[in-house]
């Protein structure tokens, strides 16, 4: 194989290894949803907390009412009592009268903390409501951004295999000690070892070349290598 041959096969390396950077890249730029998986975290700890609001609430409620009924029972007992007339002494009937005014306080009291109660689980219910539907909002955005990611990711790796494919062959047609050096290159050069002359510039550096270079780049008679940055050129033909 003539230098311009191995060239041709070496400069086709170049551009697959540069589709495969190009490639890495852009899985790497690839959005993953991070914001919106932060806004369904959020939104699912809101809804949690309000959940268990409720539920406290609900408890509290279930409490305040089983209370209340207790204390209206035994009121209705006691002013059962005091009607009988079975209460004669009037130590007793006293006594009887003061516990029946004590256990409507406690109703006044419980039926206020009951309304109080009802009216705070109506507004946390709402706002459990609320961020239900947030919740369910938020992990529809989070799909759609996960699908998204998953079908660019699924195009990039097929992408990738085919590009690694052509590599496999491209390799087959360059000398290993030409590899070598390719790869040293590419390590110093920021992954591009071989730079084309377009208008006798150098594509890699964009520096214009002397012409006696761009000649003897272009008689492939030698390797030839950038003045400037130091790559091996490369004439495409017209």
């Amino acid at each position: 194989m003539g230098i311009q041959a191995e060239l041709e096969a070496l400069y086709r390396l170049q551009e697959i290894d540069n589709a495969i950077a190009d490639l890495r890249r852009e899985y790497a730029r690839l959005d993953r949803g991070e914001a919106e998986r932060k806004a369904y975290e959020e939104a699912k700890a809101a809804f949690s907390t309000l959940q268990e609001t409720v539920k406290k609430l609900e408890a509290e409620l279930r409490d305040a009412e089983l209370e209340l009924k207790g204390v209206e029972s035994k009121r209705a007992r006691e002013e059962a009592r005091l009607k009988s007339g079975a209460v004669r002494s009037p130590r007793e009937l006293q006594a009887l009268e003061a516990e029946v005014e004590a256990l409507g306080r406690q109703r006044a009291r419980l039926d206020e903390k009951v309304l109080m109660l009802m009216e705070a689980l109506e507004q946390r219910r709402t706002e459990e409501k609320e961020a239900r539907q947030a919740l369910s909002v938020a992990a529809k955005q989070l799909q759609a951004k996960i699908d998204a990611f998953n079908t660019a990711a699924t195009q990039i790796k097929a992408e990738s295999q085919e590009l690694t494919e052509a590599r496999k062959e491209a390799l087959a047609k360059v000398p290993s000690s030409l590899l070598r050096t390719y790869e040293r290159l590419r390590e110093t050069k920021e992954g591009v070892a071989v730079a084309a002359v377009i208008n006798g510039t150098c594509t890699a550096c964009h520096l214009t070349l002397p012409t006696n270079t761009v000649d003897r780049a272009r008689r492939y008679e030698t390797f030839v290598h950038c003045d400037s940055c130091g790559r091996i050129l490369y004439v495409p033909e017209d």
